[in-house]
């Protein structure tokens, strides 16, 4: 299990929930959920750093926020049907404003300190984000490896800029490989069960099978496995903390994907 028992990841899950909780909003939506492996990540990480605790704490709490608007802008539903009823119609108005209040959020933490530099570090992470959603649902792209890639960049970028500005991991790259891991099992495992996935979806689109598509995802995944590995491996002696803290994280997010395949 990731280290959800942590007093600081605790403390910090509880300033999220604070935060984002709205009784009216939390009855009429569900709450959408925290990245656990994300918030695990860039706590990790940025312990490392030399920044003020106040300052590490901002800069979690900023990108978590942004997250959950991307996570919850993600899931409306696109539609705009005479015949919807006020209370789709009203779920739908609410996870917009909710989306837009969890961005507001980010600014409003950053701005009481003027880190302008970080709120446009994370404003354009968000620009480009979307720039990638858009080429990847409107299927602006060639191969399944490109797909993948397009998902790999969405799901890191945010975390990948954050901890470029805060300078504690030698190669960002992991950070990459790690989040890309991820999803490649976690379309494994929608492939698996017969559920919809992504990477399938594209794939049909381009004129692939989807009987090949296990293999070639598994294949890709030892292979992504064998790089996180490396980079892990080649991380300096002065981070002996943060690789052990890292090989645990992956190990962790291989153990729980494997129980979830068991149990499916």
């Amino acid at each position: 299990m990731l280290p959800t028992s942590n007093v600081e990841l605790n403390k910090l899950r509880s300033l999220i929930e604070d935060k984002i909780q709205h009784d009216y909003v939390d009855e009429i939506i569900q709450k959408p959920a925290i990245d656990e492996t994300k918030l695990v990540l860039l706590y990790t990480i940025m312990k490392q750093s030399n920044l003020p605790q106040s300052t590490k704490e901002r800069y979690i709490l900023s990108t978590i926020f942004v997250q959950l608007a991307l996570d919850i802008h993600e899931i409306v539903p696109i539609k705009n049907d005479r015949n919807e009823s006020s209370i789709s119609q009203k779920k739908r108005q609410l996870m917009v404003l909710a989306g837009d209040y969890y961005s507001g959020l980010f600014y409003s933490l950053l701005s009481e300190t003027e880190d302008f530099e970080v709120i446009h570090i994370l404003a354009t992470a968000i620009k480009e984000i979307n720039e990638y959603k858009m080429r990847f649902y409107y299927n602006e792209i060639t191969s399944v490896d490109e797909a993948i890639d397009l998902l790999m960049k969405i799901e890191s970028l945010l975390i990948s800029r954050i901890l470029k500005e805060v300078q504690v991991l030698p190669e960002l790259a992991l950070i990459e490989h790690i989040i890309s891991l991820i999803i490649l099992l976690r379309e494994k495992h929608l492939l698996i069960s017969n559920d919809s996935s992504s990477v399938f979806t594209n794939l049909v689109t381009l004129g692939g099978s989807r009987q090949d598509l296990p293999t070639k995802l598994e294949s890709i995944i030892e292979e992504k496995i064998k790089s996180i590995e490396k980079y892990i491996n080649d991380i300096p002696i002065q981070y002996a903390e943060l690789k052990n803290d890292l090989k645990k994280i992956v190990g962790d997010i291989i153990e729980n994907n494997t129980s979830i395949a068991k149990e499916g």
